[in-house]
């Protein structure tokens, strides 16, 4: 099976470490289904890093990072997860808009990769991580991730997704 398997040389990244803060850039955002079921992967470059413990692991700049939203496997968390940090990367308020919007923006980045917003794909974001302990259920401990709007230049946003596009080619 694996001398008849295609070699895999991408690097999605590792995920995100704890105790951390900072800035990353996103290369996408997308759908991913295999053995395991449907996922939505969010990959991207660490453009700034900083401790908030001493002691804590940084990602160097230029690192890739990823978070992945197991949508199969979590079906009542995971699609919650992900569409607050979607809209907490474009800055909006889910009161503030409306369902037909939110399918919009999904549309936007899922679907239509001639949209300025396809896969988040040069988007700059703000984020935050902490260390979830969930020793007394018997379970490993997780890093939670918090994404955090900052602006992002329509123009900037362009060039750094054309840049992206050309490396994943």
């Amino acid at each position: 099976m694996v001398a008849k398997a295609k070699a895999n040389k991408s690097n999605d990244g590792d995920f995100f470490l704890p105790d951390l803060r900072g800035e990353i850039e996103i290369e996408r955002v997308f759908q991913h289904s295999g053995d395991k079921g449907v996922s939505v992967i969010l990959t991207a470059t660490i453009i700034s890093c900083e401790a908030k413990k001493d002691g804590a692991t940084k990602h160097l700049p230029g690192a890739k990072v990823k978070k992945v939203y197991a949508i199969s496997k979590f079906p009542t968390v995971a699609p919650g997860q992900l569409k607050g940090d979607l809209l907490a990367i474009d800055g909006l308020n889910e009161d503030d808009v409306s369902a037909k919007d939110i399918e919009g923006f999904l549309g936007e980045i899922f679907e239509n990769s001639d949209s300025a917003m396809f896969e988040l794909r040069g988007y700059r974001t703000a984020f935050d991580t902490r260390l979830i302990d969930r020793s007394a259920k018997g379970k490993e401990s997780l890093t939670g991730v918090i994404f955090k709007h900052i602006e992002n230049k329509p123009e900037e946003v362009a060039a750094r997704a054309k840049d992206i596009a050309a490396r994943l080619k």
